[in-house]
């Protein structure tokens, strides 16, 4: 691997090649993420998605399905989730109500993005970082095409989640006296 660069987190794609965030060093003194082709045998990577052309600094958590040939990518200090295929191929930025391109860290939007079944579903925060607003405290829904479907409010401080895909629930871990939980969705997202 390269010193300046490197893959923070990666999707297994197959034996030979991930889709990874690679995080690289920049000449200034912020890092930069992009998603690459990471092909692990030769360590080489190929930009795949660089970010959106008005966002200086991209901080961001993706998602990948190959079943849907789908990434969906969300930035955390800008109101924005950008879905592509899986040749980086820009299909939809969805901009939120609070999109701005001001290089900062004040806000946090998205955190974690998972894929479940044919729904993306976001931990969504809208507050303030360096506080308790920094942390989501629930879950926006929307379909392939970008379309916003509904807003699941977990109504306590979301660290980090995952896709249970066999029992079709979310599995949390949550900054509260209740750390583990899980939501059925069943019903909820269909």
């Amino acid at each position: 691997m390269k010193e300046l660069q490197f893959p923070d987190r990666f999707v297994y794609v197959n034996d030979t090649f991930c889709i990874a965030r690679s995080i690289m060093v920049g000449e200034n003194k912020y890092f930069q993420q992009s998603l690459v082709r990471w092909n692990m045998l030769t360590g080489e990577m190929k930009l795949l998605v660089e970010g959106h052309p008005k966002v200086e600094r991209k901080r961001s958590q993706f998602a990948v399905s190959l079943e849907h040939n789908l990434i969906v990518d969300c930035y955390a200090h800008h109101d924005l989730m950008t879905i592509y295929d899986l040749d980086g191929n820009l299909k939809y930025n969805i901009y939120g109500p609070y999109w701005d391109d001001k290089t900062s860290n004040d806000m946090v939007y998205y955190d974690a993005v998972v894929i479940c079944k044919d729904k993306i579903v976001a931990a969504y925060a809208g507050g303030r970082n360096w506080s308790d607003e920094g942390f989501p405290n629930f879950f926006q829904v929307y379909d392939f095409d970008g379309n916003y479907i509904k807003t699941l409010n977990i109504g306590r401080k979301i660290c980090n989640f995952c896709y249970d895909q066999e029992l079709n629930r979310l599995i949390m871990v949550l900054d509260n006296e209740i750390q583990f939980a899980y939501l059925n969705l069943d019903g909820l997202i269909e």
